[in-house]
């Protein structure tokens, strides 16, 4: 690879990784390359870019985009999967992709600028998407107010009821 090649791979890695809001870490070893293709096709569905880079350009264009937390992890063969939308949908992809084939192992990952190990990105997949998390707390926020809308409109159904019902006495009592 020519030397303005590689500095077109680090610049390109570089405003990727800038602008991305969950960067993930996998080690693809033992992974066929029709396996590792479904991974790339599955990601792009999600409009997550995943590369396998040099570990040497890797590096550049991280220490280059401030997260050198990831330098120490780019040994052996390595995989970048960059969310710049949904930050947790590399990690349910990944989640899901394990469990059918095994593959690959996430070393790291960059999430909103907090850290996760290996563990806590297998608790990052078992969360629902923001979506279903946004409906869950819309829900949870309209239960009270829908319980405080009833409890203050109770009396005054009450006194309409009150007052029905001594219009229908009145109405049976003139005949």
């Amino acid at each position: 690879m020519a030397r303005t090649e590689k500095a077109a791979v680090i610049e390109g890695m570089t405003s990727k990784l800038a602008s991305a809001r969950g960067v993930y870490l996998a080690d693809f070893t033992g992974m066929n390359v029709a396996t590792l293709s479904e991974l790339r096709r599955r990601m792009r569905r999600n409009q997550i870019h995943f590369e396998v880079i040099k570990n040497t350009l890797a590096k550049r264009a991280v220490e280059a985009s401030g997260m050198e937390a990831l330098s120490s992890h780019l040994e052996g063969p390595t995989a970048i999967a960059i969310a710049q939308t949904d930050e947790l949908a590399p990690a349910r992809i990944f989640g899901e992709f394990v469990k059918e084939f095994q593959f690959p192992k996430v070393k790291f990952a960059i999430v909103d600028g907090k850290v996760f190990r290996e563990e806590e990105v297998k608790a990052l997949a078992s969360l629902p998407s923001r979506e279903i998390l946004l409906a869950q707390l819309l829900g949870a926020l309209q239960g009270p107010m829908r319980n405080l809308v009833g409890v203050l409109s109770g009396p005054m159904r009450n006194f309409a009821s009150a007052l029905d019902q001594i219009r229908q006495q009145k109405e049976g009592g003139g005949q």
